[in-house]
């Protein structure tokens, strides 16, 4: 989001040159390159800190509202403060060992499949009991 809490939007044209490239630095800045050698700061990310994370309320896709609960947020730019930095050029990976997945879904499935042919015997049992 840019300022005011808008959305962020990139003109793809300025004046007659195209967008040919977006950069986003460590520090936070957001540029764009029109043309060959035109570059213009669009923006700042800044980095958000909240007393109470657990109280933002999940709006799904990765985003989250401000609450009471959550109480009024701390900004500050990446890289200068103590909330963090930004790790430009990296691709964020799964934080589920998709290995300990398979394994736990396989035990599970064979506990299922042993429950339900104990079910099926106690119903064989009672109906041979019952026809008796």
């Amino acid at each position: 989001l840019g300022e005011g809490q808008t959305p962020l939007n990139i003109p793809f044209k300025d004046g007659e040159a195209l967008l040919s490239e977006i950069i986003i630095k460590d520090d936070g800045s957001i540029l764009a390159t029109y043309g060959l050698d035109d570059t213009k700061l669009l923006a700042k990310i800044q980095l958000a800190d909240f007393v109470n994370e657990h109280g933002l309320q999940n709006l799904g896709n990765s985003r989250f509202e401000q609450t009471k609960e959550s109480g009024e947020p701390t900004f500050d730019a990446p890289k200068e403060g103590t909330l963090g930095k930004l790790q430009v050029g990296f691709i964020e990976t799964s934080n589920t060992d998709i290995t300990d997945e398979i394994v736990t879904m396989l035990r599970t499935q064979r506990a299922f499949n042993g429950c339900s042919k104990i079910l099926q015997s106690e119903i064989d049992i009672t109906k041979k009991l019952s026809a008796r």
